[in-house]
C-alpha cells in the first residue's frame, strides 16, 4: 500500500490546526485500502448531533447521501491532497464553536458532489480550542466513526464508505415504476 501523509496547518488569530495521518499513525483509504487519489478533499468542522433535528435524526443510508448530511456541517477549513499528502490550506477557525468536537470528512474526489466514496472520523479528544488554543489530530486517536470502517491492520487504516451516486437512485426509483406499471397492467 502506498502511504498517505495528511498534513496541514490552519490557523485563526492564535488558534492551530494540525492534522497528521501516515502509515505510522494510521493512514486514510479508500474502501479498497488504497491511498487516495490527488486532489481528495478533506473537510474539516462540526456536526449538528441533535438527535431530533441534526446528524443524528439520519439513518444509515441517509448517512451515505452528503447532500441530507452537508446541512448538518460547519465547516472551517479544508485540505486536498497532492502526490499523496494533503497540503496546509489557511482558512478560518470559527471560536464560536469552542469545545465543540471536530470532525473530518474525507472525499474521494476534489468536490463532494463528484465523489463516489467518502468516511467522517472523529475522535473523543478532539474539542474546538479557544482563541489561543491549538488543537492536533492524530489519526490513531480516532475512536468514532460515523461513515467508514476500519481495516483491523496495526496501526488502524480509516476506509471510506462507498456512497451512491444520484444516477443510481435514479435508476432505481426508473425501475420501481417500471415495476408499478408493469404489475398494474397485469391486474
Amino acid at each position: 500500500m502506498t502511504s498517505l501523509c495528511l498534513g496541514g496547518v490552519a490557523s485563526y488569530g492564535a488558534v492551530t490546526v494540525q492534522i497528521i495521518s501516515n502509515a505510522a499513525t494510521g493512514q486514510v483509504q479508500d474502501s479498497t485500502g488504497t491511498a487516495l487519489p490527488d486532489g481528495s478533499l478533506m473537510r474539516v468542522g462540526f456536526f449538528d448531533l441533535d438527535p431530533i433535528t441534526g446528524l443524528g435524526s439520519l439513518s444509515a443510508s441517509q448517512l451515505l447521501d452528503s447532500s441530507l448530511v452537508e446541512p448538518f456541517f460547519t465547516e472551517f477549513t479544508t485540505f486536498t491532497s497532492a502526490s499523496g499528502n494533503f497540503l496546509e490550506n489557511d482558512n478560518t477557525l470559527d471560536a464560536t464553536n469552542v469545545g465543540d468536537q471536530v470532525y473530518l470528512w474525507v472525499f474521494n474526489s476534489p468536490l463532494p458532489a463528484t465523489a463516489s466514496e467518502y468516511g467522517i472520523f472523529s475522535s473523543s479528544t478532539w474539542n474546538s480550542p479557544a482563541d489561543t488554543g491549538s488543537l492536533n489530530m492524530v489519526s490513531s486517536a480516532i475512536n468514532e466513526t460515523v461513515v467508514g470502517s476500519t481495516d483491523g491492520s496495526a496501526p488502524t487504516n480509516f476506509l471510506l464508505t462507498a456512497v451512491p451516486e444520484p444516477a443510481h437512485y435514479a435508476a432505481l426509483v426508473g425501475l420501481i415504476g417500471l415495476g408499478v406499471v408493469i404489475w398494474r397492467r397485469r391486474r
